[in-house]
């Protein structure tokens, strides 16, 4: 499996870029936001999704890890495939996107390109638990709203160079320590005061 992809990139389109890895081109479908930046004879690093089908093998490419988590999320929900889900990862982040399928935001979701509210009631369905798994949402005090200010908490210390393990610790400390006025501001505030400025790194 093709998971990363480093090298020069010699060519590019609309909706695709070409590297040469070693002598060898690789053709490789990214996010439309993303290409402009990228010139050509720079070197590239993309993180990639290989789709085997029985008359193609496609190759998808994500300047971010989190694009690509996202990405392979979208292809957990039945008829969702890979140029259903690239445009999805442009428009909305994985954090939020996480969020919105947590709270059951339809609205939030028939936002995106190519979602309908049957799609969107179907994300719901299908990712909503495998989501609280993986942010492991803690029983707050009563009348937070647990969802909205632990994810953005959790991204805003993740972004300091928490690792998600530690960001889970603190932040269950931290949820009892607060009354249900508090915003996700005033948790980062707590951590970082308790604990310090950037984590483990």
């Amino acid at each position: 499996m093709i998971s990363l992809l480093r090298g020069m990139l010699y060519k590019k389109t609309e909706s695709k870029i070409f590297i040469d890895v070693g002598g060898i081109g690789f053709g490789v479908f990214l996010g439309m936001d993303e290409i402009p930046a990228l010139e050509t004879g720079s070197e590239v690093t993309v993180h990639t999704y290989l789709n085997v089908r029985d008359d193609a093998m496609d190759l998808y490419g994500f300047i971010s890890s989190q694009r690509l988590s996202l990405f392979e999320s979208l292809l957990f929900v039945g008829g969702i495939g890979p140029r259903t889900a690239l445009p999805i990862t442009t428009a909305i982040s994985l954090d939020n996107f996480r969020k919105s399928i947590i709270t059951e935001d339809i609205d939030r979701l028939r936002e995106l390109p190519g979602v309908g509210k049957k799609t969107a009631q179907k994300m719901i369905l299908e990712l909503k638990d495998r989501f609280k798994k993986e942010v492991d949402l803690v029983i707050p005090p009563s009348g937070f709203d647990v969802n909205d200010i632990y994810l953005e908490a959790k991204g805003a210390l993740e972004g300091l160079g928490f690792s998600p393990s530690e960001v889970e610790i603190h932040l269950r400390e931290a949820l009892q320590n607060f009354d249900k006025g508090a915003q996700s501001e005033d948790l980062v505030k707590y951590v970082l005061r308790n604990v310090g400025n950037g984590g483990s790194n």
